[in-house]
């Protein structure tokens, strides 16, 4: 009796929605022409809905009894703007023997239309093991999810539909055969999904909406649609092929590698939670992290930026941007910096004052001819060959344990102060042109784990070589 009522009742609300009496001064802000969707058990659960609005709009989701408290039916979206719009309708797998009913409410204004979506019953002829590929199957039996690959049951099914964590994965040193994930969109309740280390060519995740982690990473994908995830925190999916990833949905991401793909943009602009970006050895010619001030580690390098403003980014401690085409740096908001790695761009200048926690430095193969460390006492790691320097001072850096300075146009080098070295290259190489002056270390006394690449060499018919000796 009661599902009677509110069936007619629905349909009441459908007519006076969609219609107003000539003689009710209130606009008609809902277009909507369909309004009963009827979805099957296993196989066709997805639905357009299309309509008209005439200013902004939401929408809810009312079930028909208790029993369907479950969430079964998602719609996305669930808000809009005026004009003409579509929503889908997706369904999670029915495998009960009774039909199930919801209600989707249209609200626009003051006025309302309610959508019916009806979902049929799994039948005894329902098969569900077509539903998963093989290998995928089989894989699930491994792991004691399903009792036998080649009969997958309505009870399995159940049991696939609360699993919350679901690890698939290769590894490096043994990488997975699994070309194939059909059958993933009836875990309904998946939270963790890792499948990183295999041969996958597909991964369709949209109906795994509960989500929160995805580790898809070093497969063969050459697409990757998380829009319906709003849910993901960790999205791990570099070294595939893909080309293009819209992340504006996944609000809530707090870290994200899609480093090793062939992409050649990446909006990050809805992305304010994250933490974490690792977008190394893609195309990318521009990347605005404006609005991405919670981000900590910043991973870009071996792309095709020409510029990079960090200037919002005042908590990253991490900045990898090497191997890019940055003719300028500004790092002077980023106090909070401990690794920067800008080698092997095109940079003139480089102003680390601001940078006192520094301790990992590189920024070799550039095109600086001064470097003032003078103010990063913290730095145990410098990298500044295949530059122009004519002088270094690390007097100021007592932390040193290596230093890298070879290929610049020094003249001298005065180490005596960085007792704690293990490593030295400061080999000078000016490739044409007059000699330069030997270079000289000088020490109170020579470490005995001082690792030095090399202590002479022969430069235009002269033997250049490094003096340790104790300084006057």
């Amino acid at each position: 009796m009661k599902r009677f009522y509110l069936l007619a009742l629905a349909a009441t609300l459908a007519f006076t929605g969609c219609k107003k009496d000539d003689g009710d001064p209130r606009p008609e802000n809902l277009t909507i022409e369909k309004t009963e969707y009827a979805l099957d058990a296993v196989e066709e659960r997805t639905a357009t809905v299309a309509f008209t609005a005439a200013a902004d709009w939401t929408l809810s989701v009312v079930y028909d009894d208790a029993e369907s408290s479950a969430d079964w039916l998602s719609v996305t979206p669930m808000s809009g703007t005026a004009g003409e719009q579509t929503v889908e309708l997706s369904a999670a797998c029915n495998t009960h023997t009774a039909s199930r009913t919801a209600f989707v409410d249209v609200v626009c204004g003051e006025q309302q239309v309610r959508l019916t979506v009806t979902q049929t019953a799994a039948s005894d002829a329902t098969d569900f093991t077509a539903q998963f590929d093989e290998a995928f199957a089989k894989e699930l039996q491994k792991q004691g999810i399903i009792a036998d690959a080649d009969n997958i049951t309505p009870e399995d099914m159940e049991k696939i539909a609360a699993i919350t964590s679901l690890d698939v994965a290769g590894s490096y040193d043994n990488p997975g055969t699994l070309t194939s994930l059909r059958g993933i969109e009836y875990f309904e309740s998946l939270t963790f999904l890792k499948c990183d280390f295999n041969q996958l060519t597909s991964l369709d995740v949209r109906a795994n909406t509960a989500l929160t982690e995805l580790y898809c990473h070093e497969n063969q994908l050459t697409s990757l649609d998380v829009r319906a995830n709003t849910a993901l925190t960790y999205l791990y999916c570099g070294s595939n092929q893909l080309t293009s990833l819209d992340v504006s949905a996944n609000t809530a991401l707090t870290y994200l590698s899609c480093s090793s793909n062939s992409l050649t943009t990446l909006d990050i602009s809805a992305n304010t939670a994250l933490t974490f970006l690792m977008c190394e050895s893609n195309q990318l010619t521009e990347l605005n992290v404006s609005a991405n001030t919670a981000l900590t580690q910043l991973l870009c390098g071996s792309n095709q930026l020409t510029s990079l403003d960090v200037s919002r980014n005042t908590a990253l401690t991490g900045l990898w941007c090497y191997d890019n085409q940055l003719t300028t740096l500004d790092v002077s908001a980023n106090t909070a910096l401990t690794y920067l790695y800008c080698h092997s761009n095109q940079l003139t200048t480089l102003d680390v004052s601001a940078n006192t926690a520094l301790t990992y430095l590189r920024c070799d193969s550039n095109q600086l001819t001064s470097l003032d460390v003078s103010r990063n006492t913290a730095l145990t790691h410098l990298s500044c060959d295949s530059n122009q320097l004519e002088s270094l001072d690390v007097s100021a850096n007592t932390a040193l344990t290596q230093l890298w300075c070879y290929d610049n146009q020094l003249t001298s080098l005065d180490v005596s102060a960085n007792t704690k070295l293990v490593t030295l290259s400061c080999d000078n190489n000016p490739g044409d042109g007059e000699s330069k002056f030997p270079i000289t270390a000088w020490f109170d006394t020579k470490p005995e784990n001082l690792t030095v690449s090399q202590t002479s060499w022969t430069y235009g018919g002269k033997t250049i070589t490094i003096d340790f000796r104790k300084a006057e």
